[in-house]
């Protein structure tokens, strides 16, 4: 049975992108969103290679070094479908990505170090398709001493309530790892 993590070399366990990745049904000649995508694009990268060449990558980002690691990358790795963008998610119309243009998006470990989650989850929506489909992965409230502080966790019935709210339909629920869950959202309008 594949699981949501993988161990590296070094023996850290990290969350396997590529099952995460199948969860979303990512496919080819999709346009699709890494939200957060941090300076590694641990996820970022493998959205590009299951779009391909005729699909694209947004990969968006409030810090600047990030995307410039990421553009870096992608410029050694050939994977001229990615493109940076620069934006404060938690800013409703500041992404500079086409409103209704996204199939897929994901926002990985983002919700707890921001303070209006509804915010994020607005952005998300406007970019999205109707039907498209966004993976809200975050820190379980039950980690112990594992992770951020208490007060930064995700309770996961206030999250479907409130996207909920703002258009979405929530769906599948699964633990990423003992200290994460998965939320899959569709787009309903």
């Amino acid at each position: 049975m594949q699981t949501a993590l993988y161990e590296t070399a070094g023996g850290t366990r990290l969350i396997d992108p590529e099952f995460i990745l199948a969860q979303l049904e990512v496919e080819p000649d999709q346009r699709a969103a890494d939200l957060g995508a941090g300076g590694g694009g641990h996820f970022t990268f493998p959205l590009a290679r299951r779009v391909g060449t005729a699909g694209m990558v947004y990969a968006v980002d409030v810090v600047e070094d990030s995307l410039e690691s990421i553009r870096r990358r992608a410029r050694v790795e050939n994977l001229h479908q990615i493109e940076t963008v620069h934006s404060n998610l938690e800013i409703i119309g500041a992404t500079a990505i086409p409103a209704d243009s996204l199939d897929r998006a994901i926002c990985v470990n983002v919700l707890f170090q921001n303070i209006h989650h509804d915010h994020i989850l607005k952005e998300a929506h406007r970019l999205l398709k109707k039907d498209g489909k966004l993976l809200v992965i975050d820190w379980k409230e039950d980690t112990g001493s594992v992770g951020p502080p208490a007060s930064r966790r995700i309770n996961i019935e206030h999250l479907k309530e409130m996207a909920t709210s703002i258009g979405f339909l929530p769906g599948m629920l699964f633990n990423v790892s003992q200290w994460h869950f998965a939320l899959l959202l569709t787009k309903r309008s």
